[in-house]
């Protein structure tokens, strides 16, 4: 019998996923806490939305660029993404400017106060990133990463596979 109908259990006739050992399952249980995680360092102070969160993310890592640019650093539609650049805006978080290289599109990037705070957000972040990981030694959190990449990466669609590209050679070092 092979490994993958040994996952699947048959009652009545009927199929039933044995959720334990069903990887998207384990994949999107583990998703939620870890955003739930990550929610609280966000969502209090100063009041951000996931969204929110990661486009100040991806400009924080990656910006100035453009405003189309930035959902290419991230898993959103091009609506969540100008939500919220929009509110993001509104609170004083990230400025936008003329892009000389074409006046159809802006520069975006976060403000001095968006520092401050994303400074504090990612020294949370990296605390809870640090309990996350905290029951693996160093090899094996190197194998986890590697095994994350392998899995995106055969996951990603053709605007993935660009987006996964041009992070690795925008990464600082």
């Amino acid at each position: 019998m092979s490994k993958a109908k040994k996952d699947i259990s048959l009652s009545s006739g009927r199929i039933r996923l044995d959720l334990p050992r069903f990887a998207p399952y384990r994949i999107t249980v583990l998703a939620s806490l870890v955003r739930r995680r990550l929610a609280t360092i966000y969502a209090d102070d100063p009041g951000l939305t996931e969204p929110e969160w990661k486009v100040m993310t991806a400009l924080a890592h990656f910006g100035p660029m453009s405003s189309a640019d930035v959902r290419r650093f991230l898993t959103l539609d091009r609506v969540a993404v100008s939500r919220a650049l929009l509110r993001l805006i509104e609170f004083g978080l990230v400025a936008r400017t003329e892009n000389v290289d074409d006046q159809r599109m802006s520069i975006v990037r976060l403000t001095e106060a968006a520092e401050r705070v994303y400074d504090r957000m990612a020294r949370e972040a990296l605390t809870i990133e640090a309990d996350i990981l905290a029951d693996l030694d160093a090899t094996e959190r190197k194998t986890f990463l590697k095994l994350l990449e392998r899995i995106e990466a055969r996951m990603r669609e053709e605007d993935d596979q660009d987006r996964a590209l041009l992070m690795k050679r925008k990464a600082p070092g």
